[in-house]
């Protein structure tokens, strides 16, 4: 299974810096991305809770337990995704034209130190 999971997870969690990063810099190109990883990320999502499914089906001594925090975890990442998304349509939408509003919003939420 790790491998599915490695695959997903990493892709997810790619998706999510992006957005996030597109937001602080006001970056649309970087957003585009991300909402355009959209069938890659459900393809994944797929083929990992099939994988998760094969193996409850054809293996011995799989638990029911694990299978179902996994499938959990790969739900939760695909929500993860969508959040990202809708972080990015955020930016695609944004009618501000000073790209640094949304960083300092960030920093603003974050207490960062500039």
């Amino acid at each position: 299974s790790e491998p599915y999971l490695h695959k997903f997870f990493d892709k997810v969690i790619w998706c999510a810096e992006e957005a996030f990063n597109a937001f602080i810099e006001g970056n649309k190109k970087r957003a585009d991305v991300v909402i355009n990883m959209k069938k890659e990320v459900s393809q994944l999502a797929e083929e990992t809770q099939s994988h998760l499914e094969e193996r409850l089906n054809f293996e011995t001594n799989v638990p029911l337990a694990e299978y179902r925090i996994l499938s959990e975890i790969v739900e939760n990442m695909k929500r993860i995704y969508y959040l990202s998304k809708r972080v990015a349509k955020d930016v695609i939408e944004s009618n501000h034209s000073n790209n640094n509003q949304h960083k300092s919003i960030i920093q603003e939420e974050l207490k960062f130190e500039p």
